[in-house]
């Protein structure tokens, strides 16, 4: 009969800190977080624009930006993990720079092209 060994998977305490805290890891470079943080820093922009319009412009033109701005507020709240990995944690579970910087060019240039067409 062959049995199994439950062994950590952990091998640094700071990981070990991150994870019993419930932290999400993002310090490996993946293809798979570009997207992610793409959606996430769009997300973020179009919601800091339709609050801009709404104090400029009062809520009486826009009572159809007021329901888009609270769903958009919904899932900033969500993507607050990957905000504070963009910006505030400075351990080895941050998003690395260069997803930051390739999303971030990915997200200008899509925003280059929709205003170009509009």
């Amino acid at each position: 009969m062959h049995g199994f060994n439950v062994t950590s998977k952990l091998q640094d305490d700071e990981l070990k800190k991150r994870y019993d805290q419930g932290v999400f890891e993002f310090g490996v470079a993946s293809p798979m977080l570009v997207p992610l943080t793409m959606a996430a820093i769009l997300n973020l922009l179009s919601f800091t624009v339709g609050l801009m319009r709404i104090l400029t412009r009062g809520t009486l033109q826009m009572e159809g930006l007021i329901l888009q701005i609270l769903a958009s507020g919904v899932v900033v709240i969500n993507c607050w993990p990957v905000y504070e990995a963009l910006v505030l944690r400075s351990d080895k579970g941050r998003m690395p720079t260069k997803i930051t910087l390739l999303a971030a060019s990915l997200v200008f240039l899509l925003c280059l092209l929709g205003c170009a067409f509009v």
